[in-house]
């Protein structure tokens, strides 16, 4: 994913959702390889002008996240939009947001995703929000806050949408970045799950705290991130429903 900021720039639809079988590591350290049912899906942003939802739908996609917000006040022109498009061709649709952990508090920041995305609902149909984790474009790589202060602002972020929507965003992140920003905390990935970026072949290694991932954004196809969730198309449902 990219900033945006300071850069113009059914029945159940999953029911013919296309699984596959993935060989992701099972820990982060292990290296060992498990099957596992997957099911395709996509994040799009501002930078994504035009999307074939449909050509998306019938290659088998079956999600999306969509970028809302960055920052306090930074909201995507074209987020109403691709949420409408995608949810109109049956897609399970999500907001992210970008963090930006150096310019405001985490709740501000929460509390602007949800007044723009409208949260989660159990509809089937919503997905929960997803934080997005990234090392700083420019200057100090983990925005100026110390370990223990990233994961304060991480925490408070986590605690503010939930306490909003009733659900855990997402933790979208690398392990880099959870090593050298938030000294392997293992206290969020207990209250979060977690959407890993990591386009380096096979899935892993993984941020310390966690079992293993929800979501793999695992590489970058036609300018569209593509990502796979963990699990069959039934899960999927479940875990838009219900968590």
């Amino acid at each position: 994913m990219r900033p945006t900021t300071g850069t113009p720039t059914t029945s159940s639809p999953l029911a013919t959702a296309e699984t596959t079988t993935a060989t992701p590591t099972t820990a982060g350290t292990t290296g060992r390889e498990q099957a596992a049912e997957t099911v395709a899906g996509v994040d799009v942003s501002a930078y994504q002008r035009s999307v074939d939802w449909a050509a998306l739908w019938a290659t088998g996609h079956r999600f999306v996240w969509v970028k809302a917000t960055e920052g306090s006040t930074w909201t995507s022109p074209r987020y109403a939009a691709q949420v409408a498009g995608a949810r109109e061709v049956g897609f399970l649709v999500g907001a992210y947001h970008y963090a930006r952990p150096g310019n405001s508090a985490a709740a501000v920041q929460a509390r602007h995703l949800v007044s723009v995305s409208g949260g989660w609902t159990p509809d089937g149909r919503t997905l929960p929000g997803a934080l997005d984790l990234e090392f700083a474009e420019s200057g100090e790589k983990c925005h100026g806050l110390s370990p223990s202060r990233m994961t304060a602002w991480v925490a408070d972020f986590v605690a503010e949408y939930r306490r909003l929507t009733g659900r855990a965003p997402l933790i979208y992140t690398t392990r880099e970045f959870w090593t050298q920003c938030l000294s392997d905390d293992r206290t969020i990935p207990a209250a979060a799950p977690l959407w890993l970026f990591d386009h380096e072949g096979d899935m892993g290694p993984w941020p310390a705290g966690w079992q293993r991932p929800t979501v793999w954004q695992r590489g970058v196809d036609g300018g569209i991130d593509r990502n796979v969730f963990l699990g069959s198309a039934a899960d999927l449902v479940r875990f838009a429903t219900t968590g």
